[in-house]
């Protein structure tokens, strides 16, 4: 009693159908990612400007629209203004102006009560 089909044949037909099929999918794929350089750049130069907006506006930014900045900062900071926004967002700019305030004043206070040797300058 022999099947009326030949196993191997089916299984390898089945392979080959879907090694095809895979390979239409890479290609199409291929196709879908050859984006022209220009539209490219011109994408990036958008979403740069558009990040300096939110830059230069941060306190609104950070209040007023952190869904949006949540949705910019999923697709990527653009590498012109990575350096900037990474200041912003550490709050970098803030601590150092919080740690400093005073500290002119602080090292003239330190350095009058001690005049040894050591000339003061105050031309503030």
């Amino acid at each position: 009693q022999t099947p009326s089909f030949d196993l191997y044949s089916t299984y390898s037909a089945l392979r080959e159908d879907e090694r095809k099929l895979q390979q239409k999918k890479k290609k199409k794929l291929l196709e879908n990612n050859k984006k022209p350089k220009k539209a490219m750049r011109s994408r990036n130069i958008k979403r740069e400007k558009k990040w300096n907006t939110m830059l230069n506006d941060w306190k609104a930014t950070k209040s007023r629209k952190k869904k949006k900045l949540r949705r910019r900062l999923r697709k990527g900071i653009p590498n012109a203004v990575r350096g900037q926004a990474w200041v912003h967002l550490q709050g970098v700019k803030t601590k150092i102006e919080l740690e400093q305030r005073g500290f002119y004043a602080e090292l003239v206070r330190r350095s009058s009560g001690n005049n040894s040797g050591i000339e003061t300058v105050n031309d503030v």
